[in-house]
């Protein structure tokens, strides 16, 4: 499963600065740093798509021995921050990241089947009446323009790629500021 993760550790000058600190202060620190892990892991959350919520409910924070990961589990989260194919675009600094998840993505489902399962949710094909604000057609019919229309859809895709949607790494320089000026103001309080 593709994965993509930031982590929010602090400066190393601040890192090692902590290490030296009595307990409580490294547990004011901590907690500071977590805040700034939690309010990152939300704006991803607020910005990823949102067709079916999987990818925004992917994204979760954990732990690590000085500091938070913030990560995105699901099998999509790469491909949507950096798009693929000739529409891929990599924001500099992050070009290893991207590069673990060039090639297929392992996907074991059926792209067409997926793509139609989302163009009968949006709608996207068919004629409506204006009346009774609902699909005309037969059942058979319906199903046939949903398939068509997946097809042609997954067909781009596969030629040309995504577009990027980026939601979780442009979060981070958002975050950054505010959290080492509130790391700043605990270390003022205590010099």
């Amino acid at each position: 499963m593709a994965t993509q993760s930031a982590r929010v550790t602090g400066l190393d000058r601040v890192i090692a600065l902590l290490e030296q600190l009595p307990r409580r202060v490294q547990r004011v620190m901590l907690k500071e740093i977590e805040i700034g892990a939690t309010e990152i892991m939300n704006l991803a959350k607020k910005d990823a798509p949102a067709d079916l919520r999987q990818l925004s409910n992917s994204i979760s924070k954990k732990q690590i021995p000085k500091g938070f990961e913030i990560v995105a589990q699901s099998i999509h989260a790469p491909y949507q921050e950096f798009g693929t194919k000739t529409k891929a675009q990599i924001p500099a600094g992050l070009e290893q990241v991207a590069a673990q998840f060039k090639g297929p993505s392992g996907s074991t489902g059926d792209p067409i089947k997926a793509l139609e399962a989302w163009v009968k949710r949006k709608g996207t094909t068919g004629r409506y009446s204006t009346k009774t604000r609902r699909r005309l057609g037969s059942k058979t019919s319906k199903e046939k323009e949903d398939r068509q229309a997946a097809f042609l859809i997954w067909r781009k895709i596969k030629k040309y790629g995504i577009k990027p949607h980026p939601y979780f790494f442009k979060q981070v320089p958002k975050v950054e500021p505010k959290l080492v000026k509130r790391i700043a103001d605990i270390i003022q309080q205590i010099i």
